[in-house]
């Protein structure tokens, strides 16, 4: 056989023709794919430099501290369990308002500081403040995304729930060195059923 054909076992005549024609075409097409036709480029608008002065830089980090310091309020003034395992004494004789008056409200709140916390221009904050800020964005975000689903949640399972938060939370937490601990425990286990 010359040394320019090639030679196909066990397919026809027809179907080796189309594969030589696909086997010497191959080479030019993969040539010719590499050559494109360079189109004019437009010109790359120049970057706008936004300069933030000092004050505003100021006032930007100012108010994100601001929110950050209410934010974390807002967190430990609703919730006397909180107060408790930070060692707080405050609202000691109550639990925590389960609620969905006190959801909606909390929900309400977190909507008013997500407003808030977009508000503030990231690019005049320094980079740990940017971050703080990008991060309780996105708690708040989810909080907002997760709202409608918080009756989606299993509140007695064997890992967790209120029949096993509340005795450990008792026991654990709740420290009693005065009386007035002492009545606050007691106020405590007679509210149960407000549960």
């Amino acid at each position: 056989m010359p040394r320019n054909q090639v030679s196909i076992v066990g397919v026809t005549n027809g179907a080796a023709n189309l594969i030589k024609a696909g086997l010497l075409t191959l080479p030019l097409t993969l040539a010719l794919s590499g050559c494109q036709t360079l189109q004019p480029t437009s010109p790359t608008p120049e970057p706008v430099v936004v300069v933030i002065s000092e004050e505003e830089k100021q006032q930007a980090e100012q108010t994100a501290r601001l929110l950050f310091a209410q934010y974390a309020q807002q967190a430990l003034d609703a919730s006397p369990m909180m107060q408790a395992y930070r060692g707080l004494k405050t609202q000691y004789d109550q639990w925590d308002d389960l609620s969905e008056q006190f959801s909606a409200q909390q929900h309400l709140k977190d909507t008013a500081l997500l407003k808030q916390a977009k508000a503030i221009n990231p690019a005049a904050l320094s980079d740990d403040l940017r971050l703080s800020l990008a991060l309780l964005i996105y708690e708040l975000e989810q909080s907002q995304t997760l709202y409608s689903y918080r009756h989606y949640n299993y509140p007695v399972n064997s890992l967790f729930g209120l029949h096993t938060e509340i005795p450990s939370f008792l026991v654990n937490i709740h420290q009693i060195h005065t009386i007035q601990d002492a009545k606050a425990y007691i106020t405590r286990i007679e509210r149960l059923p407000e549960l």
